[in-house]
């Protein structure tokens, strides 16, 4: 599958999926490994080679090509060939920080039917996604299985249909910002601050379920609170032995939210005897990126993967994105943050 957007050229070929942008992105790429889920950054040199080697291209007929537009000898561009196709197999991908906790769960291959969802290797249920069914593999409290649902339930929806993001969202006018990130980074306190600056409301503290339907630039309003009426009632379900998930699609309804900007935080990105945030604006290679690493995963297969790559790539076409360095201290941050809420403002 191939397609083109306004400076995006996307090909779904074989076990990758690779996106390359246009010049305003410095025509860097990404590629996505399917199989794996590993993620690769390149410059417009590699993205050239991969854009040429997922055509069909020979690595002969790419030496031949590199070697006389860039005006390199032979054994030059062999090497810039090989180095470039090497990328994949040599295993130099962005890995998740394996320090978050949402990472100690994990999601099996469909297998007859069936979608495993474990906690580590202890296995927690069991979901039917034709029937959307749960069926639990281990007696648990209501309160160890509401924990679980209420990181899990994003995973399911995705798996339904509704791509979902790991963030924070703050209602600015007609719109709302969006602060991401994983764990621990700061979404809800960002959140909360910017909404007493601008005198607006949070709209979701973690989780947000983009209208994949009409706008992938949009997020349903209501979503957290249905996700948290469902898992009331699912942790029930689970507890005397079969749950569904027919209550947990209502967290795809109701009004809709255009997003304005999202924006990353990360617990390392802070500065020191400073009393201002720095927001650095993300081309689209880093932005997909990003975004992707933060947006939930649905069914561990290549479909899964491609699902999840196409609606980042449709959402970082549309919306920008950017990282904030933020100052150390809470009374810094907030005086900063009525700063920025101007900025956003204006």
């Amino acid at each position: 599958m191939r397609a083109v957007t306004q400076d995006c050229a996307t090909a779904i070929v074989g076990s990758f999926a690779f996106a390359q942008f246009g010049k305003a992105d410095g025509e860097g790429a990404v590629l996505l490994d399917l199989q794996s889920g590993q993620l690769f950054t390149m410059n417009a040199t590699a993205a050239w080679l991969w854009k040429a080697h997922l055509e069909g291209r020979t690595c002969e007929e790419m030496v031949e090509r590199l070697s006389r537009e860039a005006r390199i000898h032979p054994d030059e561009a062999r090497r810039a060939v090989h180095n470039a196709l090497s990328l994949v197999a040599d295993g130099n991908s962005q890995k998740p920080d394996r320090a978050s906790p949402d990472y100690l769960y994990g999601i099996d291959a469909p297998e007859h039917g069936l979608v495993g969802f474990r906690y580590g290797q202890s296995p927690l249920f069991d979901f039917v996604p034709e029937e959307l069914l749960l069926r639990p593999r281990r007696l648990l409290t209501m309160d160890v299985w509401r924990r679980h649902l209420w990181t899990l339930a994003p995973n399911l929806l995705a798996m339904m249909g509704f791509p979902a993001l790991h963030a924070a969202a703050v209602a600015v006018g007609g719109s709302a910002i969006v602060f991401s990130g994983h764990s621990g980074a700061g979404k809800t306190t960002m959140a909360k601050m910017l909404s007493e600056a601008v005198g607006g409301f949070v709209l979701s503290e973690d989780k947000l379920v983009l209208d994949s339907g009409r706008s992938h630039c949009a997020f349903f309003a209501g979503a957290e609170s249905f996700i948290r009426d469902w898992i009331d009632g699912a942790c029930e379900s689970l507890i005397r032995g079969t749950g569904t998930t027919r209550a947990l699609r209502l967290a795809a309804s109701g009004p809709v939210i255009p997003i304005q900007k999202v924006l990353f935080l990360h617990e390392l990105d802070r500065q020191r005897d400073s009393q201002d945030i720095t927001m650095l604006n993300m081309e689209r290679p880093e932005a997909l990126s990003f975004v992707l690493k933060q947006t939930f995963t649905g069914l561990n297969s290549r479909e899964g993967w491609v699902q999840k790559f196409t609606w980042v790539r449709d959402l970082i076409m549309e919306v920008p994105i950017a990282r904030l360095v933020v100052p150390l201290g809470l009374e810094s941050l907030r005086h900063a943050t009525r700063n920025l809420a101007r900025d956003l403002m204006v």
